[in-house]
């Protein structure tokens, strides 16, 4: 683009912001002339990337802000319209507790209500569970979240729904950003509910709409009721004692009302972190599974003697649990969290059920699943990373008759029981206290299953390496060191490189859910595999590791392998970044 170019955009993106506040920042920059961070600004456009749009909260299309809002929506209105009869025009909306997001919410509302759609809204801050669960059981059209889920304070997001509940896909994700496109100045967007001012998050019903629109507490009675109906049933210690936060997000109240539904009231919770408020002051960066997240829960655990940790992120999407191992608390990872909760759940099927049930996991998170799967004859599939590929997968293969009873991706992101077509931190809370309440009765803890499992189906572990990219760095040479490694990947003594898979090609040959992306996978023989793909959010590479040990090295073998699998990916890591250099 440019410098004229740039210029323009700019001034016509200005001149069309509703927002008088990100309107000037960018005038001021025009008068400036600071092309360099115009280009920033403006030389690109916001896109949908694994769940949903996502960015930092500020001025122009490729940041969060009332324009990318009232245009995407006005293209999410189009794109309903092209796609499928007016038999369902009803859409659901809610919000997390970030700054920004009520506002940014009812500007979506007020562009469905100027089509003449049928809104219910939240006119607080929800978990993201809570408005997918509603979404499905209104058999709504639609649901749009403004969230961030576990990003730092200064994003915000927006997720879209379908109808089914479940995240959209490609080629649809494409098709609402085209006509958001055509959508055309954002202040002249039909939108005549469309408010003045920005709001506060958290600041009451004001501007969002009619008591009929408005979604009660009888939608969250509902969303429990349907936890607690799709747990695996379990006989367990009701004593069991938990150590719960938050992190600062919306999940809290309604994670402690749906554990006292399951029959575990011995909760204590980390006060400072307990209400919602988008600055996260104890944690800046509010991703349970970042080092330090979780510290003042631990501290809370060890003080009281919790039997368990539980931690949501500020959407309650995604859950992170740390168990008690003598006197230490022990964080489980997204896989060890993920083959007990489906251990849990296929234990529980007889041979009727088996023939039916689907269990899924994205293709970066670790084997084992498959290998548990296989022995209970239950069908498997992994999927591209992200929820909405996996739903993607569920809903194709439950049209063949299948039934997916469990699911998971590596980053702490759980579907038990199927109340929610998405991840659920909430319900899988429940599904972890009670299944560790049920092994506390057999005098056993959750890293005493684990071990159990290793014994059963091999002692698999997982880990993960970080190659962090100057911004500077292109999509190019990304995709040139992704090509170097897989022309000469490197060879481990003992281990032969037996298969390379790389997924931006082929994907003609392979399911829809596994359709082409940045992603090459490395396989040595039956028990190593390496994976390498960009981040989507960030100027990052990511290498992950799944090794899994000799029967010989069981069972008390699992810091002597994960050493090992940590020299596999520091020895891609370091190839990757002489790629990338090179």
């Amino acid at each position: 683009m440019t410098a004229d170019e740039l210029r323009k955009k700019a001034r016509l993106w200005a001149d069309a912001d509703p927002d008088e506040s990100t309107s000037s920042a960018v005038n001021a920059l025009i008068r400036q002339d600071d092309l360099s961070a115009l280009s920033d600004l403006f030389d690109g456009e916001l896109a949908f990337g694994t769940a949903g749009l996502r960015a930092t909260v500020g001025p122009g299309p490729k940041q969060m802000n009332r324009a990318v809002v009232l245009r995407t929506t006005w293209g999410l209105v189009q794109h309903l319209r092209e796609s499928q009869s007016e038999a369902s025009s009803l859409i659901v909306v809610g919000f997390d507790a970030r700054h920004s997001s009520e506002a940014l919410a009812r500007d979506v509302l007020a562009v469905f209500r100027a089509a003449g759609m049928t809104v219910r809204f939240f006119d607080e801050p929800v978990p993201t569970p809570l408005v997918v669960f509603s979404a499905t059981h209104l058999s709504a059209a639609l649901a749009v979240v403004i969230t961030a889920s576990h990003n730092p304070a200064e994003y915000n997001g927006y997720k879209v729904y379908g109808a089914g509940g479940a995240q959209i896909v490609p080629p649809v994700d494409r098709n609402i950003c085209d006509a958001a496109y055509r959508a055309g100045p954002a202040r002249d967007v039909p939108a005549k509910y469309v408010h003045d001012g920005l709001g506060t998050a958290g600041s009451g019903t004001h501007g969002l709409g009619t008591e009929a629109e408005r979604l009660s507490a009888e939608m969250e009675n509902a969303f429990r009721a349907a936890i607690v109906a799709g747990l695996p049933a379990a006989v367990g210690d009701s004593e069991i004692h938990v150590a719960y936060t938050p992190l600062h997000g919306v999940g809290g109240d309604c994670m402690l009302r749906a554990l006292s539904q399951c029959g575990y009231s011995r909760v204590d919770v980390v006060s400072e972190q307990m209400a919602p408020n988008g600055d996260f002051p104890t944690t800046p960066f509010p991703n349970p599974e970042e080092d330090g997240s979780l510290d003042l829960v631990v501290e809370l655990a060890q003080r009281v003697n919790a039997d368990l940790v539980l931690a949501n992120d500020p959407d309650a999407d995604r859950l992170a649990v740390a168990v008690r191992d003598g006197n230490a608390l022990v964080t489980l990872n997204g896989n060890q969290l993920g083959v007990l909760l489906a251990d849990s759940v296929l234990e529980q099927l007889n041979e009727e059920q088996r023939g039916r049930a689907l269990v899924l996991s994205t293709v970066v998170s670790s084997p084992m699943l498959r290998v548990m799967a296989d022995s209970y004859g239950v069908r498997y599939e992994s999927t591209l990373t992200g929820f909405k590929w996996i739903f993607a997968c569920g809903t194709a293969l439950e049209r063949e008759g299948k039934e997916l009873v469990f699911a998971y991706e590596e980053a702490i992101g759980f579907c038990v029981g199927g109340a929610v077509r998405d991840k659920d931190g909430i319900g899988a809370g429940c599904a972890v206290v009670r299944m560790a309440a049920g092994l506390k009765a057999a005098g056993q803890t959750l890293n005493h299953r684990l071990r159990d499992l290793y014994q059963r189906y091999g002692l698999w572990v997982s880990c993960q390496r970080v190659v962090q990219l100057e911004p500077t760095v292109s999509l190019e040479q990304v995709e040139r060191a992704l090509d170097q490694l897989r022309d000469a990947a490197p060879n481990w003594d003992g281990i032969p490189q037996s298969v390379v898979i790389d997924y931006r090609d082929g994907a003609g040959e392979r399911p829809a859910w596994l359709g082409r992306t940045s992603l090459v996978e490395f396989r040595y023989g039956e028990s190593l595999r390496v994976l390498i793909r960009p981040s989507g959010t960030e100027p990052k590479l990511k290498v992950y590791v799944d090794l899994r040990a000799a029967d010989s090295e069981l069972p008390d073998a699992e810091d002597q392998v994960m050493a090992l699998a940590e020299n596999y990916a520091v020895g891609f890591a370091k190839a990757l970044e002489r790629a990338v250099s090179d």
